[in-house]
């Protein structure tokens, strides 16, 4: 499971929600039978991560594994940002 740095700050919500949001995805893909999930869209990425961009038209993605941790792709540029939420 998922355990976050000791330094995270400012979440978008409780630690607590990320893993009943993440359990939730996790159990379906269970479910159909999905080996891994990959989130492109701004509004799915944050609802899974709290992450939210300050450029919508840059490429990112959050890749979700049957097991295992989940991972952020970002810029450079937003990747403090993107390790504090």
């Amino acid at each position: 499971m998922f355990s976050a740095p000791e330094d995270v700050k400012d979440l978008a919500f409780p630690l607590a929600e990320f893993r009943r949001r993440l359990d939730a995805v996790e159990a379906l893909m269970v479910e159909r039978g999905l080996d891994g999930l990959v989130l492109f869209g701004p509004e799915n990425l944050y609802y899974l991560t709290g992450f939210e961009t300050i450029g919508y038209s840059a490429f990112q993605l959050a890749i979700v594994p049957a097991s295992g941790d989940p991972r952020l792709l970002v810029r450079e540029l937003e990747r403090g940002g993107a390790r504090r939420r």
